[in-house]
């Protein structure tokens, strides 16, 4: 093999594994399937232990599949945005992400996620960059 056609060879293999690269990060920043098949709703905020908040949510598959919900551990997958500007990711022990939630075919399932402490009232809860407006904080 000439040195002109190694050459190429190494600019288009690195290109590939880039344009490989790209697509996978690409992918992963866009909303998952389940997202789009389900209809979140947000019942109830309220306090945790160490100033943590638990959100309550209400799942409902629209479809006609069983849905596995999952990977909203993931980083900025899940957020408590509060009033003032002010965000709070997940907490390390949140139940709702420990293992997938299986949604049955036109079912709703309910979970919580627990947030960490953070400043300001709880807002909104963004899923994927989907927001879902949170209620007032409720007394345990």
């Amino acid at each position: 093999m000439s040195i002109p056609s190694l050459r190429a060879t190494r600019l288009f293999c690195l290109f590939g594994i880039c344009g490989l690269l790209a697509c996978k990060n690409e992918s992963s920043a866009r909303q998952p399937e389940w997202l789009q098949k389900v209809d979140v709703s947000v019942s109830k905020a309220q306090p945790a232990f160490d100033g943590n908040t638990e959100v309550f949510l209400a799942l409902h598959n629209t479809s006609s599949t069983p849905l596995a919900i999952a990977h909203l551990d993931q980083p900025n997958a899940a957020v408590l945005e509060r009033a003032g500007g002010k965000t709070s990711p997940l907490h390390r022990i949140s139940v709702g992400v420990a293992k997938p939630i299986r949604v049955e075919p036109h079912a709703t399932k309910t979970t919580s996620l627990l947030f960490q402490a953070g400043e300001g009232a709880p807002a909104k809860l963004n899923l994927y960059g989907k927001t879902f407006d949170v209620p007032p904080l409720a007394r345990p």
